[in-house]
């Protein structure tokens, strides 16, 4: 039996992640690193010393100090279902940003920099707009649909003692994004095929900067193993292509060049995910190990490491409504 639902959205998301139904609250913990030479982009606000230098940008790199990026994220999430179809959502992101230097030289003190506090809260909605087949048949299919708001929470203001500041280590944009996400899933005897794309759109902050938009494609597979109908596995391995543009800087900016702004930022990135979770009763843990299989990064980046990371999900029962 089909069954369509028609609903004006608010555009937003969580990219191209399995979307969930129902009622939840949970927690995400996952920590990525990447490491190499150093490689900043900052810009003066102003220059304390010297009250007559407007605001300017620095792209430096150097290819002889080694340098790790740490990126650390605790996301808070809930999830209430109104019926079966309408879900409605926040995620809550605590992060801790650093660069860590491996010389001592007299430079460290600008090299190195931190940065920590609550990220941008995501605000969504979320549907099943479409379903093919009964409960119990051996072929069936969904359609999902998620869109949403990204809030200007997280502070883009940790300058340093000369006034400096590095967007990619602040914790917030400072800008009101939207995103959007759409999946499918086709079960056969058991086994879950998904495919999923999402898109989010930054905008310019207060300051000008404007990080780039980001575009993501995932396939993924997965055999739900029920175990004494209470307990369970899902093993699951899925593949994400991310496009990711480049970061641009507003026209305001003295000495401002637009195409060098952008040129060590962005790129293309594909990832291989494998994941098990485990759930018993209403809980549910997964436990995700990701690879960078694809790299195609613009100009002069960092390299991205492989990472975990962890969840833990309760899903809280609900009343049948009619």
């Amino acid at each position: 039996m089909k069954k369509w639902l028609l609903i004006l959205f608010f555009p937003i998301g969580l990219f191209a992640q399995q979307i969930e139904v129902g009622s939840f609250v949970g927690i995400n913990y996952q920590q990525k690193k990447q490491t190499d030479f150093v490689r900043y982009i900052q810009f003066h606000q102003y220059d304390p010393t010297n009250p007559q230098v407007v605001p300017h940008v620095h792209l430096p790199y150097d290819t002889s100090i080694k340098a790790t990026e740490v990126f650390k994220q605790i996301k808070l999430q809930a999830q209430y279902s109104f019926d079966k179809r309408i879900n409605i959502g926040v995620n809550l992101p605590y992060l801790i940003n650093e660069r860590i230097v491996y010389t001592r030289q007299i430079n460290d003190l600008i090299h190195n920099n931190k940065a920590n506090g609550i990220g941008d809260i995501q605000l969504y909605l979320s549907s099943q707009l479409y379903e093919f087949g009964e409960t119990d048949s051996k072929v069936k299919s969904r359609f999902y649909g998620k869109f949403g708001i990204e809030l200007p929470t997280g502070k883009f203001e940790n300058f340093n003692t000369i006034a400096e500041l590095e967007p990619n280590l602040q914790v917030g944009s400072e800008s009101l994004d939207l995103f959007v996400e759409a999946a499918v899933d086709v079960v056969v005897h058991g086994v879950v095929l998904e495919l999923s794309g999402a898109y989010k759109w930054n905008r310019e902050n207060d300051l000008k900067w404007k990080f780039g938009d980001v575009a993501k494609a995932n396939a993924a597979i997965y055999y739900p193993i029920k175990i004494k109908n209470k307990w369970g596995l899902n093993p699951k391995v899925q593949v994400t292509r991310n496009w990711i543009k480049v970061d641009k800087l507003g026209e305001w900016y003295y000495f401002n060049m637009p195409e060098s702004v952008g040129r060590d930022t962005g790129g293309q990135f594909t990832w291989l995910q494998p994941s098990l979770s485990f759930s018993a009763f209403n809980a549910q843990i997964n436990l995700s190990y990701n690879a960078l299989i694809i790299d195609k990064r613009n100009g002069y980046q960092p390299q991205q490491l492989n990472y975990w990371s962890v969840s833990f999900m309760y899903k809280i029962k609900q009343n049948e409504k009619k």
